[in-house]
């Protein structure tokens, strides 16, 4: 019960207790009024009767003494009547035959009883006594006015109750109202959510409250935007070129990786390098300054490119090369951004005064679903820039990334695999740190071949993403799970990995949330994996996906983390279960202290936002106790134990 409804039931009690007890008291000072007035009339009775009988009975006539007798009872409310000799006998009488029924309820006379009372008056005729008249009143007329006074107090208390709970409520509601935003506030806070109360309460307590709440979650939240400036300046020092403001090699290879490597989402697009002939002259002609004001331009230029593309990337590659990465994009799209690119790097040369030296190739690879690291992918397009400059295309050349001679025969495999749903599940166990105590298992797929060969996940998700699979093969998975968790002991939390691809159908959503909907235990003990790239690709359809695992039970997890600039912004909005760093930073922490230095802001304001962070990649057990040291929640690798197949317990 809220205590809103406590404080108005309490004092609503109270308040009808004491108009109970001013009905009673009223009623009970009305009973004995009564009673006194009942009294009074039977002996007025009595009294004008028997001076009336003692003119009337002279010569003692008993029917003279009847009549009078009848006359006062009809005019009265009197029960009884009667006239005895000095002897005792009866000389005239009358009483009611029956008592007729009353206007007011049995019960009142049951709680506020009324008695007739009875009155005696001597009859006498001058000095002569005649005799004894007796006198009893019937107290129905005296029920009746103590019901309507009963009826009427009991009609206007009832609407000063029902007036005072109104207004009573209305007080309490508006007392009250800066409690209720404490407790959303209360509520934002610990799904991290650092809010203030703008409403300030005019009762000082509330309002201690409320500012003290306020001065908490503004502190937390400026800590967590302070880390998150923090590891933002220290990726950027790390992955960015100072010169052009674009990323730098190593940070165009650890985001193009974690987003497209191994067994990650294929790259379906165009990576192209792009270079500047003469910068060597340029720079001795111009100047440090002056180059490097035309190297920031022309990485301006690069950028926008870039940014015109969803999930495009930049980099300066080196000295006078950069490197274009534009995924989602055809070969005749390519080419046109890569001409127009050119040909904006040329004239921003000549601007500077160096027209001469204006000569820019560009040569790339185009990719079909490919799961090359931009390492590999930078060697195929440096070989068409290589031939770039002596092509007639005008200095711009294309390449296809060369596909294996078993690409047709893979491509069938995976269909006919999905098709007759030849998937094997295994699992690799996650655990905390410190105790090293199993946390998850992580469910990897692994397609069976005709001969009963198992593909790993780096050679079926090539052809699965260029195939157009990716939802076919995830649903496949999910029901495999929910099939095995159904009726299961499954001793810990198990994680799916999705594909971005999947959630861009509108409808897989859907289908998500009537899978899980029809098996509601078994979706409890489920975390679904979006990798970050995948997040930052189309982050309302992962603010979707969240809602619905919040719906039904489950959660969602970030993958890949941290290789972006605005990481701990996305774990902020998202509000994610735990989030995995990603598996190329894992092998730095121990040898490079800029890494370590980045990897330390990222768990600080993680800490700071509750989430926990699990380590991915950790190959060697000697560096937990040093992940353990640096407020990892967990770990997962060959360090702790390798795939095996799934799942690890046993059907009730």
């Amino acid at each position: 019960m809220t205590l809103e409804r406590r404080l108005v039931a309490g004092i609503s009690a109270l308040v009808l207790a004491v108009l109970i007890g001013v009905q009673y008291i009223h009623l009970r000072n009305a009973q004995r009024a009564l009673q006194n007035q009942l009294e009074s009339v039977s002996q007025d009775a009595a009294t004008a009767i028997g001076l009336s009988l003692g003119v009337l009975m002279r010569d003692g006539d008993r029917v003279v003494a009847q009549t009078t007798l009848n006359a006062a009872f009809d005019r009265g409310h009197y029960e009884r009547i009667e006239l005895r000799g000095l002897g005792g006998e009866l000389l005239a009488s009358r009483a009611l035959e029956t008592q007729p029924p009353g206007r007011y309820p049995s019960w009142l006379a049951g709680l506020f009883p009324l008695y007739g009372p009875t009155t005696e008056s001597l009859v006498s005729s001058g000095w002569r006594q005649l005799g004894k008249l007796r006198v009893t009143v019937y107290p129905r007329f005296a029920y009746e006015q103590l019901w309507a006074t009963t009826r009427d107090t009991a009609l206007y208390l009832l609407a000063i109750y029902a007036v005072a709970l109104l207004l009573l409520r209305l007080f309490m509601r508006g007392v009250l109202r800066p409690l209720y935003a404490i407790e959303r506030a209360a509520a934002s806070i610990a799904r991290r959510d650092y809010v203030e109360i703008e409403e300030r309460p005019a009762t000082r307590e509330l309002s201690n409250v409320v500012l003290a709440m306020n001065a908490m979650s503004r502190k937390v939240g400026e800590a967590i935007a302070g880390e998150a400036a923090r590891a933002e300046s220290l990726q950027r020092a790390a992955h960015s070129d100072d010169v052009s403001g674009l990323l730098n090699r190593r940070g165009l290879v650890a985001t193009f990786d974690t987003a497209y490597a191994q067994d990650r989402e294929a790259f379906s697009g165009v990576f192209a390098l792009l270079d500047i002939g003469d910068l060597a002259g340029i720079d001795e002609a111009l100047g440090r300054s002056r180059c490097d004001e035309l190297l920031r331009a022309a990485g301006h230029a690069l950028g926008v490119a870039a940014g015109a593309v969803p999930g495009g990337l930049a980099a300066r590659w080196s000295g006078a090369v950069f490197a274009l990465a534009l995924p989602g994009t055809d070969r005749g799209a390519a080419l046109e951004a890569l001409a127009r690119l050119k040909a904006e790097l040329e004239l921003l040369i000549g601007e500077y005064g160096q027209p001469g030296r204006a000569a820019v190739a560009a040569g790339g690879v185009e990719c079909s679903a490919a799961h090359a690291g931009a390492e590999a992918l930078a060697e195929v397009a440096l070989e068409a820039l290589a031939r770039a400059g002596q092509d007639a295309g005008g200095g711009v050349m294309l390449r296809p990334l060369p596909e294996g001679e078993d690409g047709p025969a893979a491509s069938a495999l995976v269909r006919d695999a999905l098709r007759e749903r030849r998937l094997r599940l295994f699992g690799q166990t996650v655990f905390s740190l410190p105790g090293a105590t199993p946390m998850q298992v992580e469910v990897m797929a692994r397609i069976a071949g005709a001969h009963g060969t198992l593909l790993a996940a780096a050679e079926i998700m090539p052809v699965v993403s260029r195939e157009g699979l990716s939802r076919q093969m995830d649903e496949l998975v999910v029901e495999s799970v929910l099939r095995e968790l159904s009726g299961a002991r499954a001793p810990h939390i198990v994680s799916i990995n999705l594909s971005a691809r999947s959630l861009a159908q509108g409808d897989f959503l859907r289908w998500l949330a009537a899978a899980l909907a029809q098996a509601p235990e078994s979706a409890a003990r489920l975390v679904f994996e979006l990798s970050e790239h995948g997040v930052a690709h189309d982050e309302a359809a992962a603010a979707s996906l969240a809602a619905v695992l919040q719906q039904s039970g489950a959660a969602l997890a970030i993958d890949h983390f941290g290789m972006r600039r605005d990481s701990l912004a996305l774990a902020q909005r998202l509000r994610p279960a735990y989030l995995k760093l990603s598996g190329m930073l894992t092998p730095a922490l121990r040898t490079d202290p800029g890494t370590r230095f980045f990897v330390d802001s990222l768990l600080r304001a993680a800490r700071q936002l509750d989430i926990p962070v699990i380590a991915q990649n950790v190959e060697d057990a000697a560096a937990l106790a040093d992940l353990a040291a640096l407020g990892f929640a967990g770990y997962q690798g060959y360090a702790a134990s390798a795939p095996a197949a799934w799942p690890l317990y046993s059907k009730l």
